[in-house]
């Protein structure tokens, strides 16, 4: 684990290099990231490597929950 996150805590952008490390060194490794991701920035987690996304404010708090889901979804198969 990286970090602890907790229930609705913002995004922390220093992770994206460990991200990138990890995703480097490990090209068949599911990682996963969790806090602050929204449709507004889910582009840089997988972009840098993510491709496992725990959003629940981003999605449940989204006007749209499906297009809020299928968003996030289809930015992190984009970088598959």
């Amino acid at each position: 684990m990286l970090s602890r996150v907790f229930w609705s805590q913002s995004f922390k952008e220093e992770i994206l290099p460990k991200i990138e490390s990890l995703r480097n060194s490990f090209k068949f490794l599911d990682i996963q990231v969790d806090g602050g991701i929204y449709c507004e920035n889910v582009n840089q987690v997988a972009k840098a490597g993510a491709n496992c996304i725990v959003s629940s404010t981003g999605i449940f708090g989204h006007d749209d929950r499906c297009y809020a889901a299928n968003y996030m979804r289809e930015v992190v198969q984009k970088y598959q």
